[in-house]
């Protein structure tokens, strides 16, 4: 991000809140963000059965991600040659009400955050009775929080601030085509793919609703 772009983004009232979250619960410790593609933001924000299946999905990933499910977690998963880009797909929700989540990371967001240095992206697709089985295996090489180094050395891999959209779609397509079938890769939007669509999750308030017994789906996500 250049200087005089951080400079006008300051002034929007979304920059000026956007370290507000991630600090209680943060999803697999300290300086790990959340973000949500735009579809999947879509989903959150609707009351329809889809829109349920996303967010039950996305309520169990992140009570996963802080230690409160069973580990590991049961799917497929892919990484680079480098080992630098991990993707997982995994089936989460409650009955009736599940989705394939889709985790994609770690990504570099020193330029988007100030209290967190890694992000991932997730994605949904809400699974329907029509659907086929979802092949499943035990993700424990690597576990999905092992990804996630949090040694004082992290190296910057795929800022998102810096890598244009045609050449990231390159970098993550086999990311997400390697994870699911033939058929979803080939269904989903390429909102999936534009990561300055996606939008950062409020773990920490998506939680706390949550135990109360609320929906978060009326708030705006930045």
């Amino acid at each position: 991000m250049k200087k005089g772009q951080r400079v006008r983004d300051s002034k929007k009232p979304s920059w000026r809140w956007k370290d507000r979250f991630h600090r209680i619960n943060p999803p697999f410790g300290l300086g790990v963000a959340a973000y949500v593609s735009r579809p999947t933001f879509d989903l959150l924000r609707s009351s329809s059965k889809e829109g349920k299946c996303a967010y039950h999905a996305i309520i169990k990933f992140l009570k996963y991600s802080i230690g409160e499910l069973e580990k590991p977690l049961k799917g497929k998963q892919w990484s680079d040659d480098d080992g630098k880009l991990h993707s997982f797909s995994f089936k989460l929700g409650v009955k009736g009400k599940q989705s394939l989540v889709i985790l994609l990371g770690p990504f570099n967001i020193e330029n988007e955050m100030d209290i967190c240095k890694q992000g991932f992206l997730l994605h949904t697709i809400p699974i329907t009775k029509e659907d086929p089985p979802v092949e499943e295996e035990n993700l424990d090489m690597p576990l999905v929080q092992d990804i996630f180094n949090q040694a004082e050395h992290f190296e910057p891999h795929f800022p998102l601030d810096t890598v244009g959209y045609k050449d990231m779609c390159e970098i993550v397509e086999p990311a997400f085509q390697n994870v699911v079938s033939e058929e979803q890769f080939n269904k989903m939007s390429k909102d999936s793919m534009d990561f300055a669509a996606a939008r950062l999750l409020p773990t920490d308030l998506y939680l706390e609703l949550e135990k109360k017994g609320e929906n978060p789906s009326h708030i705006a996500l930045p």
